[in-house]
């Protein structure tokens, strides 16, 4: 493995002009897949490999033109046919060449994939590692800008091709990177969300990607296999970008809901609603249709319109939609909070100086980055946390935070706020 990834280091020197051997590539990938495990791997590449990661991620990020990208395609194509391998080549693998480029992305995003899904600390605390793993810093996962970055993974994400099985199994890995991507990066990419060009890029490239799954998934059991993969792929973005952070369940921040889709909200709503519709009568699709649901209903919500009662029965839910979707909203806020909660205080967990936010002892929801924090949030005059912690760890105790999404979770819910307040 070591030696695989120092020769890709070399190709990949000039992101522009890569001399990376796509087929070579996949062989030797393949190979490297059968020892050890995704996670024995990942920690081989963080460890020792920390460039090499980088410069995918440049590969990945750095904004293209037209021309660009046809440099790209003929680089790897000449790099293929220059190739001392290339009579073992397999033919038929990389038989339309216009497509080189997006399956170069979708192979080398493979590893990284790999890489940012072990990195739970990054993913679950928002902090880097401290021990010389990849990713250090920011910088690892964004070498170029944040705005440039966000636009050039929606560029690839949009333009990946879905014509054969392996295009639309190629799709899907692109889906899936840009979700972790986008995860790790959320604080950097939501202060540009403000801008029309970003917030329209990605209210099309959602629309668009919904719009072509509900063609994959009707083209037959040919494709279905590859088309729940991609479908599966695109509910865990779409929950991603609309519910992933607290500050995606505040109106007035700029990666919520309503700012991101804002001016686009039929569109959004019909390309939701299709491929809700198309989900129908496939038990292997159960849960992502309920996610898609609870999407679907959190965006009616949010955008002031009531959601049709044909969206509520048939995901399964015998609540009134305000209730579900504010109490999955705030347990999804409160699941992934992180930044420190006393009201006026904004610190994130990555500068806090112990490294993360410390939670309420007694309700064990709440975070803070010093005890000062809590102590002052707990007594302040404008709802102090001592009004709400017993009520907290009340409800906490009959609806697991894992079950948010669950038929058993929300009926406890309903159950306990009947029984505690009559409502």
């Amino acid at each position: 493995m070591d030696q695989v990834a120092q020769q890709m280091l070399l190709q990949l020197r000039d992101v522009h002009r890569p001399t990376l051997c796509l087929d070579c590539h996949v062989v030797a990938y393949a190979g490297i897949q059968m020892t050890g495990t995704a996670t024995s791997r990942a920690k081989i590449l963080q460890q020792r490999h920390q460039e090499l990661l980088t410069v995918i991620m440049r590969f990945c990020t750095i904004p293209r033109s037209a021309q660009d990208l046809s440099i790209l395609q003929r680089s790897l194509s000449s790099a293929m046919a220059r190739c001392q391998n290339s009579n073992a080549h397999n033919s038929a693998r990389f038989r339309e060449k216009s497509t080189l480029a997006h399956y170069a992305f979708s192979m080398l995003t493979a590893p990284l994939d790999e890489c940012l899904t072990r990195s739970d600390r990054l993913r679950r605390a928002d902090r880097f590692s401290r021990t010389g793993e990849w990713p250090r810093s920011v910088d690892d996962l964004l070498p170029c800008s944040a705005q440039q970055s966000l636009m050039t993974l929606i560029f690839w994400v949009r333009h990946s091709p879905r014509q054969s099985r392996v295009d639309i199994g190629t799709a899907a890995q692109t889906v899936a990177f840009f979700r972790v991507v986008f995860r790790a990066c959320r604080r950097e990419f939501s202060e540009y969300m403000r801008e029309e060009e970003v917030r329209r890029a990605l209210t099309e490239m959602l629309c668009f990607l919904f719009d072509r799954s509900v063609e994959i998934f009707h083209r037959g059991s040919d494709v279905r296999t590859e088309a729940t993969l991609y479908i599966t792929s695109l509910g865990d973005l779409v929950h991603e970008v609309a519910m992933g952070s607290p500050t995606a369940v505040q109106p007035e921040s700029p990666d919520s809901m309503q700012a991101i889709f804002l001016g686009s909200e039929d569109r959004v709503l019909g390309a939701f609603d299709a491929v809700w519709r198309c989900l129908d009568g496939d038990p292997l699709l159960r849960e992502t249709k309920q996610r898609i649901g609870t999407i679907l209903i959190k965006a009616y919500l949010a955008f002031g319109r009531a959601p049709p009662e044909y969206i509520d029965a048939m995901s399964g839910w015998s609540i009134i939609p305000e209730v579900y979707c504010y109490l999955s909203s705030a347990m999804c806020a409160i699941d992934v909070r992180l930044e420190c909660s006393n009201p006026g205080c904004h610190k994130q967990a990555r500068d806090c100086d112990v490294g993360k936010l410390q939670r309420c002892s007694s309700c064990k929801i709440f975070k803070y980055c010093t005890k000062a924090c809590q102590a002052q949030h707990w007594s302040r005059p404008a709802l102090p946390h001592k009004k709400h912690c017993r009520n907290i760890r009340n409800v906490l105790a009959v609806m697991p935070l894992e079950g948010v999404f669950s038929d058993d979770f929300l009926k406890t819910l309903v159950d306990y706020l009947v029984a505690e307040f009559g409502t």
